[in-house]
Formats: C-alpha cells, structure tokens, sequence
C-alpha cells in the first residue's frame, strides 16, 4: 500500500509543503545512495530498517524515526523479514533549518523517539486528504506542517542553554527574516550585516556552512524566486522587477536570465500561457 502526495505550491518561501505519504514496503525495498533537495522526516510505525549516512548507520524500529537532510548522501532499507511501514513529510523554505534545529535534530543526529505516534499521523492523513482539497489549501497545509513541527520539537526538543552551533543559528534566522521583510527594497550585504551586528567575513562565513551560498547570492537567489511568484500575475515585468527591489527593469532582466535561464517574458509565456502576457 502506498500513499503518497506531491504539492505544487508557490505560496511562502519562509516553510513550504512539498510531499507526503505511507507506505509499506517491500522486503528488502531500497532507495539510495543519493541526495534530496529538502527535509523530509519519516516515521516507522511498525517494522524496521536501516538508515545510512556517509558516516553512520543506524537501525531504526517502530517508535523512532528519521531525518533526511538536504544535500545529504543517504541511502535506506526495508528489512527482509520484518519490513517497515512509514510515514513522511516533506519540506523546505528559508527557515526549515531553524524549525528543525528546535527539534535536536541535524545530519549528525538524524534519529528520534516518536513516543506517541499519534501526535503525527493523523496530521499526515489530513495531509493527504488536502489533495482533494480546492480552495484554501495551501493555508491548510501549512497549518498541519506548522501542527506536525511543533509536536516534533515538544518530543525532541530540549530547554538546554544555546550552544555556540544554535547561536549561530539564531544569527542566521535573523538574516533570513531581515531579508525576507526587506528583499523589496534596497537591501544589502552591508545593510544586513549591520543589522545584525555581525562582521561580513563572519556573515559569510554562516550563510556558505548553513545555506552553501554567500549572503550576496542568497539575497539574489530569494528575489528571484519571489519574481517568478509574480510572474504568475498580472503584473508587467517594470512592476515584477520593482517589488522584488530592482529600479532598473533590465538590470534584473539581466539577473533573471542568469538564473532562470530565460528572460522574465520568456519564463512567462513558456510557464504561464494561460496568465495575462506583458
């Protein structure tokens, strides 16, 4: 039995729901050794297998689960006579690493007691039920992710004094916030470092170990994603290229291009044709 949902949203780029599902595997059933480009907790509800990551292996019962971090080499498996049923969710957004630091869990720590498994799994059957789902959504989804989060913080969480590693965490969910609020303006490397109180090379430094991007490049990567949100609209591209903080209509013409691989009327007309052209 398999269930399983893959959710197109474009809403926030702060947490966003990318999938979800249940199965039962197959004696043996194997993914991996790869990457996922987003988190994705599993939940073992009966059953075992094993987990890999480049450096470590674990065996994982009913009652504990998983992490999969982005960027990660992993691999995972059933086991042959007693194979695992699971449950996921999937993840990402600016600030899905902070959520999941709350929860004591990283690459290095990728395991954790459930405890009561039905704190999540209804929330994952809700989840699944929102594919029938036509108004409201994306709202919804987001609740339930928020909902299914939060439990796992409550039950691996931990009141402990920060460390120097969640402190430069917490520097970091600064940044991202600042940017976010401010990506429509002039915001700069400069600007935002100053705001934190950081020095650039120390700012650098987090954003590259954190988010494998310099500060620049993450302000540039975030406007860009926001243009192609409003590139959906009815908004010229003049009015596109000033709300994500760029006076100069070619310049981010230029900078779309670069990323996107098309200029921001090109990426309309191919992703959008059913939307009111520039």
């Amino acid at each position: 039995m398999l269930e399983k949902v893959t959710f197109s949203q474009i809403g926030t780029s702060d947490l966003r729901m990318v999938n979800c599902g249940i199965e039962d595997c197959n004696p043996s059933h194997k993914w991996g050794p790869g990457i996922r480009d987003r988190f994705i907790v599993h939940l073992v509800i009966s059953g075992k297998g094993v987990f890999k990551t480049k450096n470590m292996e674990f065996v994982v019962t009913e009652g504990e689960g998983f992490l999969i971090a982005p960027g990660e080499v992993i691999e995972y498996s059933a086991d042959f006579y007693s194979p695992w049923t699971y449950a996921w969710v999937g993840f990402d957004g600016i600030s899905s690493s902070h959520i999941i630091s709350k929860a004591n869990l990283d690459s290095q720590h990728p395991i954790f007691k459930i405890i009561d498994i039905d704190l999540f799994l209804p929330l994952v059957h809700k989840m699944l039920q929102c594919d029938s789902i036509k108004r409201g959504r994306e709202e919804l989804l987001l609740g339930l992710l928020y909902e299914f989060l939060a439990n796992l913080i409550q039950v691996n969480g931990s009141d402990d004094i920060k460390t120097k590693e969640t402190l430069q965490e917490t520097y970091l969910h600064t940044c991202l916030d600042y940017i976010s609020n401010n990506y429509s303006t002039c915001v700069t490397v400069s600007g935002l470092s100053s705001y934190v109180g950081l020095d650039r090379s120390y700012l650098y430094s987090l954003f590259k170990r954190y988010l494998h991007k310099s500060p620049k490049e993450f302000i540039t990567l975030f406007r860009m994603k926001k243009a192609e949100e409003l590139l959906q609209t009815s908004l010229t591209v003049n009015e596109v290229a000033r709300s994500v903080g760029y006076e100069d209509a070619l310049l981010f013409s230029k900078i779309f291009k670069r990323y996107k691989g098309s200029s921001p009327s090109q990426f309309r007309n191919t992703n959008f044709t059913s939307k009111e052209m520039v």
